[in-house]
């Protein structure tokens, strides 16, 4: 199976128990669970934040959004997910599947990292 995203993750020195994960590419039922597995790592690891870069991201379908609001919904004590920089198609998606009512977006992750 070929593999159509690509995963980045970025610590932040003044951030520490943040991490950035930036998606390029597909996101959709087959690459899903790479994504899965990549937040619960961080999370197990100590991360308390995961912001999820959007911005290079150029497809989004309903198996991606069950995966992040799967993901949202399993977060406890304190842990926080937050979509950064959604735009074009994968916003309209977004928007259409009403997970923007259930994932907190921001519009950079600048904006994300301090909500």
């Amino acid at each position: 199976m070929e593999t159509r995203l690509a995963l980045t993750t970025t610590t932040l020195a003044d951030e520490p128990s943040a991490l950035v994960i930036s998606l390029s590419g597909e996101l959709d039922l087959d690459s899903g669970p790479q994504v899965e597995r990549a937040l619960l790592q961080a999370y197990r690891g100590g991360t308390r934040h995961v912001v999820l870069d959007l911005d290079a991201l150029t497809h989004l379908d309903t198996g991606g959004i069950n995966v992040l609001l799967r993901l949202r919904a399993d977060l406890t004590d304190g842990r926080r997910l937050t979509l950064a920089a959604a735009q074009g198609p994968v916003l309209r998606t977004l928007e259409l599947a009403a997970a923007t009512s259930h994932l907190p977006c921001a519009p950079n992750v600048t904006a994300a990292l301090h909500r």
